[in-house]
């Protein structure tokens, strides 16, 4: 246990850490900024990955010693999750979606659900229940809080 937190392991965590939040940031940053539009998303997602993975490889040769080995090391992990995310996706979007990685928003899959855009929201279809000039907007129905 003694050698679990020793300083060459906490460094190695430390780099580790680092090198994910700098592949995350040469994703977004980097290739949203150099990559043009007119290459494909399909394409781009693959750039997303593969850049980090790239800079990774490298960043050893440019910080010397077990913490640019584990920068780089957090740069190629965050690169590959960032590559089988994508594969996963394209390969079988049901799967993806149970385990929760198939959109970038919460309710990215409600575009298939059908919605019932013959019926209202609430009230009686046809009739305007909150414009009349005797309706109170300060009551509860309205969605006022009570003060």
């Amino acid at each position: 246990m003694k050698k679990l937190f020793s300083k060459e392991n906490l460094t190695a965590y430390a780099g580790l850490g680092l090198g994910s939040v700098a592949a995350t940031l040469v994703e977004e940053k980097l290739v949203d900024t150099y990559v043009p539009e007119t290459v494909g998303a399909d394409v781009k997602s693959i750039i997303k990955g593969l850049t980090p993975i790239i800079a990774g490889v490298f960043t050893p040769t440019l910080i010397q010693g077990n913490f640019g080995q584990s920068l780089g090391d957090g740069m190629i992990a965050a690169g590959a999750a960032s590559l089988t995310r994508y594969a996963i996706k394209k390969a079988s979007p049901s799967f993806a979606n149970t385990l929760g990685i198939q959109g970038d928003v919460m309710l990215s899959g409600m575009d298939d659900m059908p919605m019932m855009s013959s019926q209202p929201l609430m009230g009686n279809a046809g009739v305007d229940n909150f414009s009349g000039s005797s309706y109170d907007f300060t009551s509860s129905a309205a969605g006022e809080m009570d003060f």
